[in-house]
């Protein structure tokens, strides 16, 4: 099966790719628009996590192993709606973590796939001197293996922002990098 993530739509859709059947599956999440911002696949367990933009929580979706399983679709978290907080995501190598990219929020989000926790990282995370409203720093990032560091790309935050995996540090790396929109 494949599953898109609600962004405005109330339910999680589901896709038999060898069928063509389409369905709505999991609770109705409400007429909330932008709720969550792209899938991340946890290739250890087969479960989808949604990264909250507007919901509250993150999205879990555990697919079914047998035809004896059902699906699960879940959120867990206490994350506070609205505000397009975080734009997407990225895994870590060893699939427990992922890091949720701030968008609009001053915090990463980290979210622990082995236990269905969630940390929110601080650290110099600013938008650029251009907006007074401090939104869309960082709209998109990359894991290097060997410097296992996450790589934050600035849209509208002036610098790299980056995040040490083994101790979760959050730093700026680089020269000032000025102007809207830069890299996604």
């Amino acid at each position: 099966m494949v599953y898109a993530i609600p962004a405005n739509a109330t339910h999680v859709l589901q896709i038999d790719p060898i069928s063509g059947v389409v369905n709505h599956v999991g609770p109705d999440f409400g007429s909330m628009k932008q709720k969550w911002y792209g899938g991340i696949l946890c290739e250890v367990s087969g479960a989808i996590y949604g990264i909250p933009h507007n919901a509250a929580g993150v999205l879990k979706i555990v697919p079914p192993n047998s035809k004896e399983e059902e699906l699960e679709v879940s959120v867990f978290g206490d994350l506070g709606q609205g505000k397009w907080k975080w734009h997407g995501g990225t895994i870590t190598p060893d699939q427990t973590t992922i890091y949720g990219y701030p968008n609009n929020a001053s915090t990463i989000l980290k979210i622990n796939v082995t236990n269905d926790t969630t940390t929110l990282l601080s650290g110099p995370i600013f938008s650029g001197r251009h907006r007074t409203d401090d939104k869309y720093k960082y709209l998109g990032g990359a894991i290097h293996p060997v410097a296992e560091k996450l790589f934050l790309f600035p849209c509208d935050a002036e610098r790299v922002l980056t995040v040490d995996l083994k101790t979760d540090a959050v730093e700026l790396v680089g020269p000032e990098l000025l102007g809207p929109n830069k890299f996604q």
